[in-house]
């Protein structure tokens, strides 16, 4: 027996379920489909930003995620030698950040969407996608039977089943080149409200308090020099922490709870994320370099823009506002995703990033633009911008950090980035406006095929 729906929601963790309990509230009938059960875990990062946090506060969830853990309010930055903390976070952004393990707070957003009155299948796959006479995708085919809706929204993270399906094609993808390594520990003697952030030589840093009283620990490093994960030891996770002395010293009486945990590969993309009958939300549709952490935020602010472009195009606007949330979410995510490549990419530290940095955080309104940025509240190109970038040049010059050579590679470096990053805005609006879905107020046009579709604008660099 076929059930119907107003909207069947593919994936039920960090997207999947704000988004079912976002429309069920608007009245419509939703129904959120997942392989897995629940509790369940999914490798991922758990911090979620302040931006995301005040999502969860318009929904009125924060209260019971701040329930779970410790509220960060505060950071700790290590760039090489140079050490840096932050003022009051909830200051600057406007609320704290959180960091939940994914088997706790997905649990509870799924509770979350069931009591909201959507319906919640777990240990149930989706197979294919169904489609009526026109081909526009009307429903999917589940490992638990047909399910059909007036919309299909993939939420199934990075590996997505509906963006399979549909034929959804990457661009402007990326590999990741780093590899992620983390630990859980009890009884650390790190500050409850601190989270440490690091850059030193080549490997990167991440110390926060999660739930159940833990304390996290992410080393990442180049992918290619990385030791194998069979070869990692409690000596050599050991000998990377100590190359922060303080992250370090809060770590001598602490014990390991659960296993080592490892992220090999990864690839930066956006995907094509509309189609007719189906949408793609977080990961399914666009994933960035995890070293911001940006990856639940952006999750739970793209479903809070995507659910009134749902009921519009349910109440009879036709796709055009989900192709217009699609524009939305690439120029929302563009920055970011050049900045978090910057931050995650291989080697040490460019001498010229690190004069700049020095030159940002010398004061507090420099911290806090930091912090700022770091959170997706201020554009990196409102921070990172020529003036600093020319200060960093005169900081390292002047302080013989490097050299000096180096130094203006880097400058071209990152000016060349900048233009590659406004290259790519053009690239993404090209391939959005291109995408012609349904319009119940439009007549077909035979030029909507052809050349000018948006496929035929993905050139071999993109997939």
């Amino acid at each position: 027996m076929t059930s119907f729906f107003d909207v069947i929601i593919v994936g039920a963790r960090c997207a999947g379920s704000p988004l079912a309990l976002m429309l069920a509230r608007r009245g419509l009938n939703v129904c959120v489909v997942d392989k897995a059960e629940f509790p369940s875990d999914t490798p991922s990062t758990h911090a979620i930003a302040p931006n995301g946090v005040r999502v969860l506060q318009r929904l009125g969830l924060a209260d019971a995620v701040s329930a779970m853990t410790d509220p960060i309010t505060r950071m700790r930055l290590a760039f090489d030698d140079m050490r840096v903390e932050s003022g009051d976070i909830t200051r600057s952004a406007g609320a704290p950040m959180l960091n939940v393990r994914r088997i706790m707070l997905d649990e509870f957003l799924v509770d979350q969407a069931r009591t909201a009155g959507a319906t919640v299948l777990t240990s149930t796959a989706v197979t294919g996608l169904t489609s009526n006479a026109t081909g526009r995708v009307n429903g999917v085919e589940t490992t638990s039977g047909d399910l059909r809706a007036g919309l299909v929204i993939g939420a199934d993270g990075t590996k997505s089943t509906v963006a399979r399906l549909a034929g959804a094609r990457d661009y402007l993808s990326v590999d990741v080149p780093r590899v992620f390594q983390w630990r859980y520990f009890a009884e650390a003697t790190a500050p409850r409200d601190t989270l440490w952030v690091g850059r030193i030589g080549a490997a990167g840093y991440l110390g926060s308090p999660t739930d159940s009283g833990l304390f996290m620990v992410t080393v990442t490093h180049d992918r290619a020099t990385w030791r194998d994960a069979s070869k990692t030891s409690d000596a050599t996770f050991t000998e990377d922490i100590c190359r922060w002395p303080e992250l370090a010293d809060v770590l001598p009486s602490a014990r390991q709870v659960g296993k080592h945990n490892v992220m090999t590969r990864g690839r930066n993309y956006f995907r094509m994320s509309a189609g007719s009958g189906w949408v793609l939300v977080g990961d399914a549709g666009h994933f960035k370099d995890p070293t911001p952490g940006q990856g639940i935020a952006d999750a739970l602010r793209q479903t809070e823009q995507l659910a009134p472009a749902i009921e519009r195009a349910l109440a009879g606007h036709g796709d055009r506002p989900l192709v217009d949330w699609w524009r939305w979410r690439d120029r929302d995510a563009m920055d970011m995703y050049w900045l978090a490549q910057m931050l995650g990419a291989p080697g040490p530290i460019p001498p010229l990033l690190l004069g700049m940095l020095a030159e940002l955080t010398a004061t507090g309104d420099g911290v806090e633009r930091f912090v700022r940025m770091m959170d997706h509240s201020l554009a990196s190109t409102r921070v990172m911008h020529p003036g600093l970038l020319f200060r960093g040049l005169a900081h390292g010059w002047n302080s013989n950090q490097g050299d000096r050579g180096q130094l203006l590679r880097d400058a071209l470096t990152l000016t060349g980035q900048r233009l590659r990053q406004q290259s790519s805005s053009l690239r993404a609006r090209r391939i959005t406006k291109a995408t012609t879905l349904h319009d119940p107020h439009r007549a077909p046009r035979t030029e909507d095929a052809g050349r000018d579709h948006p496929r035929a604008l993905l050139g071999a660099a993109d997939v």
